[in-house]
């Protein structure tokens, strides 16, 4: 939710929200997948994680039966700021130097920026849904 000049999130599952100031991208969410978890403890590389045919596999998300206290977060903003809310059938497919680049190259139509973003995770081969939500501030 955007109120003002803060961002806040209650997070859950495998979308991310990216938050781009300046050039520079902030991750605000981390997956909450079982590899993700691995990854953190030390046990897989990111590498490892991007090939894995188990990276979809969430521990927390709404569902019956799943842990599922969100992650609540809070973010300043500042004019000129973009947030982008977006699922992993955008994050998972498109490299992140190319996703980065997109988020950093100084477009400034929300509308055909999202269109970019989902033509590269098509040419990627977007096996998932690709659903994402950006906002200029």
């Amino acid at each position: 939710m955007l109120d003002g000049d803060r961002l806040h999130v209650a997070h859950l599952g495998d979308t991310r929200v990216v938050l781009v100031r300046d050039g520079q991208i902030e991750h605000v969410t981390q997956d909450h997948t079982r590899l993700r978890s691995l990854v953190e403890a030390g046990r897989l590389s990111p590498e490892e994680v991007a090939a894995h045919p188990d990276r979809a596999v969430l521990n927390r998300a709404l569902a019956a039966g799943a842990p599922t206290a969100p992650d609540l977060l809070v973010r300043r903003l500042e004019p000129g700021d973009l947030v982008l809310v977006a699922t992993d059938g955008l994050h998972a497919v498109v490299e992140p130097s190319a996703l980065a680049e997109a988020l950093t190259g100084g477009a400034e139509d929300p509308d055909a920026l999202a269109d970019s973003l989902v033509e590269l995770a098509l040419a990627a081969g977007g096996p998932d849904n690709i659903g994402l939500a950006l906002a200029r501030v």
